[in-house]
């Protein structure tokens, strides 16, 4: 059976605090003992309610001891300095705590940033624990930016694998503490990089899931919206009244108003939406003009293959639509190919180009021209 850990960045934070006495008139710095009543409370927010009944304690020095406490069920991994590790070794056995959790200790060099990043890694890697719950309070430096982002990536290659990212906030300076979870933010920091790569170039991972529904139902919008547009399928996008476009319009102004967190991501937000509507407001122009457009849009975000097959058909189309339109004869005998022959619009738009392009060098099948004459070759 797969085991679940708790892994915790290991402070200096310890049983004794300074204090000052005078001497023979001399004031000189002892360490004193913290007092039960002067150590700090520390309560669950709301959505962690369910770990609040396992305090045992009302109040504890660091969060060490009280994960220790809560987490009896779970390995405990510290990650921690040698100087941090012995005054951790020596507070535990000050409250008479059970100090084994320290024996899983992976020692960290604090100046060695790679090979940190590695062993943090390898830990959230190892196949024998299913999930892990991240304790970040008393990291301090570079120590927590390296375990968020080491976070960021575990989530995305699987989404369960990190539960809770805990952090005591602080509610009184050194007295009252409430233990908060992070792991929204890795949700955020996924999006963020969803809107942006689609603000870029359309691009939009196939891995990336969400715990918030409202952000994978966003997300899923785009992914599918992307694929469309890359495709060269814009029409699929566009028709019906209840368009894909006009529902992720929709979803990105409800989470713009209703989400707090999104307000970091309005500039990106506002420039999808913009777009979106910029391709929605073509839904009643003509194909030529959708492809016409579209060719634009693929240009200025660099896709220039898919930019230049749009502007080729969208040529093609506006040559049909204008030979179409030129007599009645004329558009009487097209309609009359199309059906007889079962031909395509494809096939139409792609004769009609040839017929402006060659003119008199024309071999294709509906017509030629020779001031406009009709004739079924």
């Amino acid at each position: 059976m797969m085991k679940k850990a708790v892994v915790t960045l290991l402070g200096m934070l310890s049983h004794s605090k300074p204090d000052y006495i005078s001497i023979d008139g001399e004031v000189k710095k002892i360490f004193a003992d913290v007092a039960e009543k002067d150590r700090a409370s520390y309560n669950f927010s709301d959505n962690l309610s369910e770990f609040s009944n396992k305090l045992s304690q009302e109040r504890y020095i660091n969060t060490l001891s009280l994960l220790i406490d809560v987490f009896k069920d779970r390995d405990i991994i510290p990650i921690s300095t040698q100087k941090a590790k012995d005054i951790q070794e020596k507070t535990l056995k000050f409250l008479k705590v059970d100090s084994s959790s320290l024996d899983n200790t992976i020692l960290i060099d604090e100046s060695n940033y790679e090979r940190i990043f590695q062993k943090i890694s390898e830990l959230l890697q190892d196949e024998k624990y299913e999930s892990f719950i991240v304790d970040l309070t008393h990291g301090f430096r570079h120590l927590p930016i390296l375990m968020m982002v080491n976070l960021i990536i575990a989530s995305i290659k699987d989404l369960d694998k990190i539960e809770h990212i805990f952090f005591a906030k602080e509610i009184e300076n050194g007295k009252k503490y409430e233990i908060i979870d992070l792991l929204e933010y890795i949700g955020l920091a996924k999006l963020s990089f969803v809107l942006e790569n689609f603000n870029t170039n359309y691009t939009v991972g196939n891995k990336l899931i969400f715990k918030n529904e409202k952000y994978q139902e966003l997300v899923d919008g785009l992914r599918i919206i992307s694929g469309h547009i890359l495709a060269n399928s814009i029409k699929t996008l566009i028709e019906g009244n209840n368009s894909l476009i006009k529902k992720t319009i929709k979803n990105l102004e409800i989470l713009q108003k209703e989400d707090n967190n999104i307000a970091t991501f309005s500039s990106y937000i506002e420039k999808i939406i913009l777009h979106l509507e910029q391709i929605e407001a073509l839904k009643n122009e003509k194909d030529f003009i959708k492809l016409f457009e579209l060719s634009k849009m693929m240009k200025n975000r660099e896709y220039l293959l898919n930019s230049i097959t749009l502007l080729n058909e969208s040529v093609s189309l506006y040559c049909a639509e204008k030979i179409r339109n030129m007599t009645p004869q004329i558009s009487e005998h097209i309609k009359n190919y199309l059906e007889g022959y079962r031909a395509s619009d494809y096939e139409l738009a792609h004769q009609s180009k040839n017929l402006v392009k060659l003119e008199n060098g024309f071999r294709g099948g509906y017509l030629y021209d020779d001031i406009i004459k009709i004739e079924i070759l």
